[in-house]
């Protein structure tokens, strides 16, 4: 908790609102997790054993719309060492 105390602005998420709902950027999302994905070497049935996920949910997300569940979206946040924050933006709801 220390942690996120002393670098609290770069855990800052926008404001939302009733108009406005926070949402996964899952493009960015899935790119970030494609790249160090690649640079560690691993396979995407590799990695979805480290996720503790399916290859389908995790290769899904490149072609999702709208939502991934909170649980993967932090596991993938979690292994990339990146706050959740870089991956949020605040849509029209």
């Amino acid at each position: 908790m220390t942690y996120a105390r002393e670098h609290e602005a770069s855990f800052a998420q926008p404001e939302a609102g009733p108009c406005r709902r926070l949402r996964w950027s899952l493009k960015v999302l899935y790119a970030t997790m494609d790249d160090k994905r690649r640079q560690d070497g691993l396979t995407w049935p590799a990695h979805a054993v480290v996720l503790r996920r399916s290859p389908n949910q995790l290769t899904g997300l490149c072609t999702a719309r709208s939502a991934t569940g909170m649980d993967l979206g932090m596991r993938i946040v979690q292994w990339l060492g990146q706050p959740g924050a870089d991956f949020v933006y605040l849509a029209t709801w």
